[in-house]
């Protein structure tokens, strides 16, 4: 069994993001996780369904979608993540 600490994965970069931000590359290109508190999808409203709000055009520099939600590079941050553990928890010792 392979238990992973999603909770761990948020701590760790929400330190990183107020202490000048996280730097990470996708693909080639180099982005800057800087804003962790806030989301990049506006909406004060909390419905979903009936009002839309306004969504940021720099997404990757954002943690949180919405308030809840993840934002898609940090999914990919995360499950690399859980990647690499899962790999290291497979290596005999």
């Amino acid at each position: 069994m392979f238990l992973y600490n999603t909770f761990g994965f948020d701590q760790v970069m929400m330190a990183k993001i107020n202490h000048g931000g996280f730097r990470y590359t996708i693909a080639n290109k180099t982005y800057t996780l800087n804003h962790g508190s806030g989301s990049c999808y506006q909406n004060n409203q909390g419905n979903y369904q009936g009002v839309a709000g306004v969504i940021c055009t720099n997404s990757d520099n954002y943690f949180f979608y919405d308030r809840i939600h993840t934002t898609t590079n940090v999914n990919y941050l995360l499950a690399k993540d859980v990647y690499q553990q899962y790999q290291t928890a497979l290596t005999p010792k």
